[in-house]
């Protein structure tokens, strides 16, 4: 069959067919989805190549390093399990083995999170008209190995309270780490985001903290943004916080480190 793309036009073959009826009707679908726009060659390279490419366009380094280490996981998860895959052939049985697969020796978060991944990069395919059925739909993510438990994941009230107060009887410079622990208690931040506090961030007389930034601890060993717009906050904190932040800062003003409040242990 030909078609026109641009001001030229094309030829598209295909065999293989047991009979012409099945190759009239093969021929008239794709008729049918160039009139809606499609972009035919693109759904015939492979679905790894799609995917690589989305990701390096329209995700890699839009947010963290961390979000593209995320991605980059899914898509290598993509080349291994859909290898010479054709975008045009990927469909939901096969997805769906693909994922099981994986599931089997994986938490479901993990699962998920590669599905997620792939899922969107697959709509916006469709939104694209690069193909024209999501093998996404209803696809299940639920993987075999056993998450961590609830209360592995939180320290309850009275241990955070025993934990306070060991820390508090021995606060010296030298050891940032116990500030940290101490930090993040009084603040609920996210490791980077108390990595990346500095003290122009901190008003100990109104007793607030900035959050606006991180420290990229994973590649860059530089500030980068927060996890999302939300992320940006003003938390307020309890004067014996106070207490010690401006204890810090005196022992500090006069040290090597001007930059940032949670240096590393030396």
């Amino acid at each position: 069959m030909s078609y026109k793309e641009g001001n030229k036009y094309r030829e598209k073959a295909d065999s293989g067919f047991k009979t012409k009826k099945e190759a009239q009707l093969a021929a008239a679908v794709i008729e049918e989805r160039l009139h809606r726009g499609a972009n035919i060659n693109r759904a015939e390279q492979t679905f790894c190549s799609y995917f690589r490419n989305w990701y390096e366009t329209f995700r890699k380094g839009k947010k963290s390093s961390y979000n593209d280490q995320e991605i980059e996981r899914a898509v290598r998860f993509a080349e291994k399990s859909f290898p010479g895959v054709k975008f045009k052939d990927l469909d939901r049985e096969m997805y769906q083995k693909a994922l099981n697969n994986f599931a089997k020796n994986h938490a479901t978060a993990t699962v998920r999170k590669h599905h997620i991944y792939m899922k969107a990069c697959i709509q916006d395919a469709l939104n694209d008209h690069v193909i024209f059925r999501d093998p996404t739909y209803k696809a299940v993510t639920i993987g075999n190995s056993p998450e961590k438990k609830e209360a592995m994941k939180y320290i309850n009230f009275s241990d955070s309270q025993r934990l306070i107060t060991e820390l508090r009887s021995n606060l010296q410079p030298r050891y940032i780490s116990r500030y940290m622990i101490l930090f993040g208690l009084a603040t609920g931040c996210r490791f980077g985001e108390m990595l990346g506090m500095t003290w122009n961030c901190i008003d100990t007389k109104k007793r607030t903290v900035r959050i606006n930034k991180t420290w990229d601890y994973h590649s860059t060993q530089t500030f980068g943004t927060t996890k999302n717009e939300a992320s940006n906050r003003v938390i307020r904190i309890d004067k014996a916080t106070c207490s010690w932040l401006n204890e810090l800062k005196m022992e500090q003003d006069n040290s090597i480190n001007k930059l940032n409040l949670l240096e590393s242990e030396k």
